[in-house]
């Protein structure tokens, strides 16, 4: 049974990106020329999605820096003495 959740995430991932490569017709028609053009693109890409990457992972470092940080300052109060 917990398999399922890996092996579905894998099947969509794949069923997903199966065709982003032919998603836009000049860029496909650029790489298959195989010009200097297309490796431009193909540089250009890469950069765009390592900087797409890098700001999510920024935003998303900072805000668990901010979290983390907002815990380790919170005062906790001290535990109340038992009962009885």
């Amino acid at each position: 049974m917990s398999f399922r959740r890996p092996l579905l995430a894998a099947v969509l991932l794949l069923a997903a990106t199966s065709g982003a490569s032919a998603q836009c017709a000049m860029c496909k028609e650029a790489l298959e020329s195989g010009t200097s053009q297309a490796a431009s693109l193909a540089r250009g890409m890469g950069w765009t999605i390592a900087l797409l990457l890098g700001t999510f992972f920024s935003l998303a470092g900072g805000f668990v820096y901010l979290v983390v940080r907002h815990g380790r300052t919170t005062p906790v109060p001290p535990p109340e003495p038992p009962e009885g």
